[in-house]
């Protein structure tokens, strides 16, 4: 299994209050190694959903469930983002 290139302190849109993000191979996170909290294990989360499911998988899933429960949910993003079965998965398993 392919470790990931983890990048600190890297730029994240700020629009969506993003602190971590994993953009296969790479996993990002806004804050240094000392402020990074449960962000990096959640990430480390999708890091693994991404080996077990597949990368083109994973991501198209990921995007089909966005799409799908922005419409469920009439266009809350926060909504739409908290009941994707992955992000679901990776905030109960990080705690938090």
């Amino acid at each position: 299994m392919r470790e990931p290139i983890i990048k600190f302190n890297h730029w994240l849109p700020e629009k969506f209050g993003a602190v971590g993000m994993t953009l296969y191979p790479f996993i990002l996170i806004k804050y240094s190694k000392a402020d990074v909290g449960n962000v990096l294990t959640h990430e480390m989360i999708h890091w693994g959903q991404i080996q077990k499911d597949g990368v083109l998988k994973f991501y198209f899933m990921y995007g089909l469930y966005w799409a799908f429960n922005m419409w469920k949910y009439k266009f809350d993003t926060y909504k739409a983002y908290m009941n994707i079965p992955y992000e679901v998965e990776a905030y109960e398993k990080a705690g938090g």
